[in-house]
């Protein structure tokens, strides 16, 4: 997360892990936020965006019950995240103790599948 002196902050999601291996023997990319300003709103939940990244960033974050992240968390908290167009899908074992079943696992996966893309079987496209 990069925090701006205006009150505003962006977001980066990378692929890679925090191992050396990682970032010299693969190739990686990053995701970059737009702009998210401070809030309007100081209600819970107000700023986010219509594919609930604020919310899955907050849970995902809240998992690990770091107090050095408290500060992060209430700028998110604060921020105006609607204009992110990404999900955050967090794919993690699904045994993980950290992490309900449904929630930030492959599970979590297919439920974004369903509520943001249709399928459409073969030989039905009109064609």
């Amino acid at each position: 997360m990069m925090s701006y002196k205006d009150g505003s902050l962006r977001i980066v999601v990378h692929t890679g892990n925090l191992i050396e291996s990682d970032w010299e023997d693969r190739t990686q990319g990053a995701w970059i936020s737009p702009s998210c300003p401070p809030s309007s709103s100081e209600a819970l939940g107000d700023g986010d965006s219509l594919t609930s990244f604020k919310r899955d960033l907050l849970r995902y974050l809240d998992t690990y019950s770091l107090p050095a992240l408290q500060p992060w968390l209430e700028k998110i908290r604060r921020a105006d995240m609607s204009g992110i167009k990404y999900t955050n899908s967090i794919l993690c074992c699904s045994l993980h103790p950290f992490f309900p079943l449904t929630e930030l696992t492959i599970l979590s996966l297919q439920c974004l599948l369903f509520a943001f893309f249709s399928w459409i079987p073969p030989n039905s496209s009109g064609q």
